[in-house]
């Protein structure tokens, strides 16, 4: 009967209505700017202050709402479409109004089906004009038959207007975008929408996911359809920019939010200041805050945040008193900034002045003190603190356990009003820490409910102590693996020689990511397999996986070892079209690798094309200079250093002694070992003295070498004396070369290279029974002689060579042809 009466009074309704025709409001045309495509850096967790922009009024329809039906072509309008959609639009009104309950959940269910058709252009039809009030509600939400269209259509389009939106089907609205975009078919160019209101569903969606360069490339094909962006687009695609820290395109969309009504909208400056500052130009953001002609209190606090994040807090605390106003947050943002920087007076002076404190500020200033270990104020702070919640708790139990104060972390650990998997895992890792397994693992296992977390902790030590039995009977017996657990035990067989283990758990784990590869490729860097990780950078690369600095700079680790260019250009070439920065362990590693492939003209003008240089670009380039024997250049990139106010240390020096040792440079060798000591107040380490060792070797100044090793505080190692070995062969000197051979033999007694050079010391003074003796040594300890070995890279290939190797056929007679040539000349070769 209820439902009679409803279809009737829709009949009634539509009988009273007649729709207008009306065309739709052109896009206003907007200039599409170029250089997209680049993606930069990994995506990281974005911290804006405020509610995202964007959401859709929410309003009831009504009986009055007005139904517009809006063509391409008024003479192709489906009559039986547009009455369709009446009926709809005015059951859906009885709805709202709760006349009508009996068909309310028929309706309900029909309209919420999420049915979609992956090969379906899902928004060629759909347009919803938030000025209008555009809901296509057949065509988006659904067709007769309650699924998504499946086709492009060109009937007519149902807007309601007058101000009224309905909250309930703009949600089915965004949940069938978001089912749509979840299919691994969509792309951005499928969208055929003329309102930004789509674009920016997708270009949030994606930014939301973690997928900043698609949502980039989303905006990119709004601009090439002439779609202007809308006040909720800038915010959107301004964050994106931010988590890829993409910079060129984030000032390219400044330049246009400029030009657009926009500019001047408060949350596209507060976004603008948020993009600059996460990509670290702090310059810009100010820039940006200044030009605000409206600052409220979200934009004050996010000027303050950033500079805070870039440790300029002088300048924050000026911009701070210069607030008209402040808020809880303002203070606890400054209180925090302190905190951080260890500067725990100025950060309780803050607190004192504090009108109101919340519990934030409380555990902010509560863990500054456990910071500074300072438990005793750290305690008073807490029981002064009127509010106290786990983290409270928490902040305590971890500042007990770090001061080492184990017994009194584990009797606040007892104290918890509420013992949660955080609490329990904090006391079983500072355990741990101490070595005190066997009180970890009761704790262990008396723990209530154990996540993944917690075994993850326990695996991660016995991975680290060796205990490969209770690591792996642990690993599989959890029930339930991350990839973090993985990880542990894919990176502790690689940190004990047991790649081929390795190898073999992270070709079976299920899913991986950046760390596991990394973990693969720094076990066969460190165990001297460099070939096999550039191999696995290769394969990780075409998985589509994105590496990270710590992977970049590990593979040219491997490149530089095996002096391999080709591989090293390559790498190069990512790292520019991927705009990484060299500011950073990048940028040293490439500089690294340049110099050990023997360019070091490519490497310098790396160094100088990096902005802000740090302690490790100079010592990398110094160190590579010193390899080519480049001193003089080595000294003035010291002497830059200095004028430059960065302080050198330890690895400065040793390639700076290096450097001098190289290029026979005595005098100057002398002077920085004494400034060393002097100014910089550095205790020489075994590397220094061998670099000395070195130098005077090689200039003849034997006795002054000897009487070195003699009086330094250290043993020598086999560096210092295979340094007096060498210099010996040159000066003939049999009695130091048999001392040297003598501690080399015993520092390493199966190393053939110190027998073999004493041997040819003896033969270069005709000693040949010596000579012999020696030989017959080697055989009797059972030292084998390592083969010559030699190896180049011709056009990206490894070529090696060894001593009668003849797996060359075209050097074996090239080899044959010249020593023909030397015969016909009258030369006997050997």
């Amino acid at each position: 009967m209820l439902i009679t009466i409803a279809l009737w009074r829709i009949q009634w309704r539509a009988t009273r209505r007649s729709p207008v025709r009306r065309s739709l409001r052109p896009a206003e045309v907007v200039p599409y700017f170029h250089g997209w495509g680049s993606s930069h850096g990994d995506a990281r967790e974005l911290a804006f202050h405020h509610n995202p922009p964007g959401q859709v009024e929410r309003h009831r329809l009504t009986e009055e709402a007005k139904v517009e039906v809006a063509d391409e072509d008024p003479s192709e309008v489906n009559d039986g479409n547009a009455s369709y959609d009446q009926d709809l639009t005015l059951c859906l009104s009885e709805l709202r109004d709760g006349e009508v309950e009996g068909i309310g959940e028929q309706l309900r269910d029909h309209v919420v089906g999420e049915v979609v058709d992956e090969d379906c252009n899902f928004f060629a039809c759909a347009a919803v004009w938030k000025d209008k009030r555009l809901l296509k509600l057949r065509r988006i939400i659904l067709n007769t038959d309650g699924k998504a269209p499946c086709e492009k259509q060109n009937a007519g389009e149902l807007r309601l207007h007058q101000g009224k939106e309905d909250d309930f089907l703009m949600n089915v609205l965004h949940r069938k975008i978001s089912l749509y975009l979840s299919s691994d078919n969509f792309s951005s160019k499928q969208v055929d929408g003329s309102h930004p209101f789509f674009w920016n569903s997708i270009i949030r969606r994606f930014e939301r996911n973690q997928e900043p360069r698609k949502a980039i490339i989303t905006f990119c094909h709004m601009m090439q359809r002439n779609i202007s962006p809308d006040k909720f687009t800038f915010p959107f695609i301004l964050k994106a920019c931010a988590s890829a820290m993409a910079l060129r395109e984030g000032e390219q969309i400044h330049c246009h939010a400029i030009k657009s009504p926009y500019n001047s909208d408060l949350f596209v400056q507060g976004s603008l200041i948020f993009m600059y500052a996460s990509c670290q130009e702090i310059d810009s953001a100010r820039a940006s805050f200044d030009a605000m002609p409206y600052k409220n209190l979200i934009s004050w606090n996010m000027i303050i945040d950033a500079y805070i994040k870039h440790g300029r807090l002088n300048t924050a605390l000026e911009i701070f008193a210069q607030m008209p106003e402040r808020d809880l947050f303002s203070w606890n943002l400054m209180i925090d900034g302190f905190v951080k920087n260890g500067q725990m007076e100025f950060a309780q002076r803050m607190f004192d002045e504090m009108p109101g404190r919340d519990i934030v500020s409380w555990n902010s200033i509560i863990n500054g003190y456990a910071k500074c270990r300072d438990m005793t104020t750290a305690r008073k702070m807490f029981d002064q603190s009127p509010f106290k919640d786990e983290v409270t708790w928490g902040i305590m139990l971890n500042g007990y356990a770090k001061c080492g104060r184990i017994t009194t972390a584990h009797n606040w650990f007892e104290k918890l009003p509420y013992k949660n998997a955080i609490s329990w895992n904090c006391l079983i890792n500072r355990y741990l820490r101490c070595d005190d397994v066997k009180s970890a693992q009761k704790l262990f296992d008396l723990m209530p409910n154990r996540n993944v977390t917690s075994f993850n902790i326990m695996l991660d030590d016995y991975m680290k102590k060796g205990e490969l039995q209770l690591a792996y009977q642990m690993f599989y017996n959890m029930p339930v693996k991350d990839v973090t657990s993985w990880n542990i035990i894919i990176d502790g067989n690689a940190r004990l020689g047991r790649m081929k283990v390795a190898r073999e758990l992270f070709d079976v784990m299920p899913c991986r990511d950046v760390v596991s590869w990394n973990s693969l490729i720094a076990g066969y860097k460190e165990n001297g397999e460099s070939k096999e990780a550039i191999e696995v950078f290769i394969k990780m690369i075409i998985s589509g996986k994105k590496p990270d600095n710590s992977t970049l700079a590990m593979v040219l680790s491997a490149v530089a070892d095996l002096g391999l260019i080709f591989q090293g250009r390559w790498i190069h070439l990512y790292i520019d079209k991927h705009d990484i920065p060299l500011d950073g362990i990048v940028g040293v590693a490439l500089i690294d690798m340049y110099s050990k492939c023997g360019y070091v003209d490519i490497a310098l003008s790396i160094f100088n094309s990096i902005p802000q240089k740090e302690r490790d670009h100079w010592n990398s380039m110094i160190s590579g200079s010193a390899v080519h024997g480049r001193g003089n250049l080595a000294i003035n990139l010291f002497e830059k250093m200095q004028r430059s106010m960065v302080k050198p240390d330890d690895i400065t020096f040793i390639g700076l002694l290096s450097a001098c040792s190289h290029a026979g440079l005595v005098a100057e060798g002398r002077r920085y070992f004494n400034l060393m000591i002097s100014k910089y107040e550095i205790t020489p380490k075994i590397q220094h003295y061998g670099c000395m060792v070195d130098l005077l070797s090689r200039a003849g100044h034997l006795e002054e070498a000897i009487s070195l090793v003699n009086d330094m505080p250290l043993r020598a190692n086999d560096i210092i004396w295979r340094a007096l070995l060498g210099a010996s062969k040159n000066q003939s000197n049999v009695e130091i070369a048999e001392r040297a051979v003598r501690n080399l033999i015993e520092l390493d007694p199966c190393d053939s290279s110190s027998y073999v050079l004493l041997s040819n010391i003896y033969a270069c003074r005709d000693q040949y029974d010596s000579a012999g003796e020696v030989w017959r040594t080697m055989k009797s300890k059972g030292v084998p002689k390592n083969t010559g070995c030699s190896c180049i890279e011709v056009d990206g290939v490894i070529h090696e060579f060894t001593v009668g190797h003849i797996a060359h056929p075209q050097i074996v007679l090239l080899l044959h042809s010249m020593t023909q040539a030397l015969r016909l000349e009258g030369y006997l070769p050997c």
